[in-house]
């Protein structure tokens, strides 16, 4: 892979990303008024694409690079959630004193920031920002598949990565039909994590191959995906209920997945064979800006997307057409977490000694 910076990566990740804020504004606030259909819809672009790219980018380094990556990786994400979950803490402390909430909150700090060291943030004061510990799933997930996937990248089992994809896929395959295989490991649990390795791995196989396939080839395995996805709809009589496929993961929920996946390979493909022009119109450097600070913005995202519960309620009331209550949530989501990511990065930038010790997290 190039040195380069691939700009369909981040305009791929940008897209995602704004997609998980359409996600989460329609299952969390969003329950009190949109119709079950969106939430099946707005599963077909989700968080799966994140681990085929992370694989993608990872694989084709030298063995030192891996590991050197690896490690500003895994510090980087847990110095950002760490600075965050604080952050949201004393917001939610904050919150929770100005509106008196009276929802059963269980206000005790020590608990709040026991769950917080679990990289599981839930009860406590952490039930004022519902949408951020039901987020956090993503981020145990990812440092177990971030550890082992990179493991496997530095054996010998890198020159063998279909079949070892196929292996581990395969593994999947036994923890969904014997539960007694579905132990807690790591962060997490086996299903997920051989899962979502199975697709982290295949992202790091795409890179290795990429050379040998067309665009042309992707058109033809997208178009068995779509007989595929349009067989179990009519079977179903509808879009199945991808969020049960999601949690706990079922092959029925990679089957939607993979069209994501493959529109970012299409998109990979083209910009290395082609001319690829950098993005000039506002919303394309928007994007591809929310794809650089992904993280960051998935972060923020759980505080600014639990507040529309608090305004919502009132719109209903007023008899305000559902269409415009989530187009109102959903601008609150998008703009509000972008623009504290923003401030996040220019406070990290300000300070120069803040500055230094983010430049090597960032670094590879």
């Amino acid at each position: 892979m190039s040195d380069r910076r691939l700009e369909s990566v981040d305009i791929w990740k940008g897209v995602t990303i704004l997609s998980v804020l359409v996600i989460h504004t329609c299952f969390y606030s969003g329950r009190l008024y949109l119709p079950d259909w969106t939430r099946r819809v707005t599963l077909l672009l989700d968080v799966p694409v994140f681990f085929f790219i992370s694989g993608f980018l990872l694989q084709n380094r030298v063995t030192k690079t891996v590991f050197r990556r690896t490690w500003h990786q895994g510090v980087r994400l847990v110095f950002d959630y760490l600075v965050i979950s604080i952050a949201i803490l004393f917001a939610g402390i904050i919150l929770y004193h100005a509106l008196n909430l009276e929802s059963g909150v269980d206000h005790e700090l020590a608990q709040a920031f026991t769950s917080l060291l679990k990289f599981d943030p839930v009860d406590s004061v952490w039930d004022v920002f519902p949408v951020y510990g039901g987020s956090m799933w993503y981020l145990r997930v990812y440092l177990g598949v971030l550890l082992v996937g990179s493991l496997i990248l530095l054996s010998p089992l890198k020159r063998i990565l279909y079949l070892v994809t196929i292996i581990v896929y395969g593994a999947f395959l036994v923890t969904v039909n014997f539960p007694q295989a579905d132990i807690p490991f790591l962060l997490t649990d086996m299903r997920h994590l051989t899962f979502y390795l199975a697709i982290f791995l295949a992202g790091a196989a795409f890179d290795v191959y990429r050379k040998q396939i067309s665009i042309g080839g992707l058109s033809m395995v997208w178009a068995v995906l779509i007989l595929a996805s349009l067989v179990v709809v009519f079977q179903t009589g509808g879009l199945p209920e991808l969020q049960e496929a999601k949690f706990s993961p079922t092959s029925l929920y990679l089957l939607f997945s993979s069209h994501s996946i493959l529109a970012f390979c299409m998109l990979l493909l083209y910009e290395t064979r082609h001319a690829f022009v950098k993005p000039t119109h506002p919303l394309g450097i928007f994007t591809s800006w929310c794809g650089r600070h992904s993280y960051r913005i998935y972060l923020w995202q759980g505080m600014v997307a639990s507040i529309p519960f608090l305004f919502v309620p009132a719109l209903l009331e007023r008899g305000v057409p559902p269409l415009v209550i989530f187009l109102i949530s959903l601008t609150w989501t998008v703009s509000v977490s972008a623009a504290i990511t923003y401030g996040h990065n220019w406070l990290m930038s300000a300070n120069s000694l803040v500055r230094k010790m983010n430049d090597w997290i960032e670094q590879d």
